[in-house]
């Protein structure tokens, strides 16, 4: 990845994490990484854990950043929600998995477009 790519990711994360707190979800954990993978945002939200995947990019015709989540991408990021659950004993806890999508129109927008995809991984 490069420099470009990972401030864009790292403001994308940092603006979905405002996002979700504006719709009232409470900071569990960013970047939780195990040896399976990483989950971006993790958060509670009313009586759910929601697992959030970031997708950011630089808008372009025919190209959406949530187009990177395929099958294996989803099923990594149960995995570590797995790991999560247990490692914090929240065992039969309902949860969600979403995807927040940034789309930038160039590197220095400051106002890129949020979408919020609840149950959309």
């Amino acid at each position: 990845m490069t420099p470009t790519h990972l401030r864009l990711g790292n403001r994308a994360e940092r603006l979905a994490v405002l996002h979700l707190k504006r719709k009232g979800h409470k900071l569990l954990a960013r970047n939780f990484t195990t040896k399976k993978g990483e989950i971006d945002i993790i958060t509670s939200h009313k009586e759910l854990i929601v697992f959030t995947e970031v997708k950011s990019g630089v808008i372009h015709p025919g190209f959406s950043p949530r187009d990177r989540v395929n099958r294996e991408k989803a099923q990594k990021i149960e995995t570590v929600a797995e790991i999560y659950l247990r490692k914090h004993r929240l065992y039969g806890k309902p949860i969600r998995f979403d995807l927040i999508e940034v789309n930038f129109r160039d590197v220095n927008d400051r106002q890129p477009q949020i979408f919020h995809l609840e149950g959309g991984v």
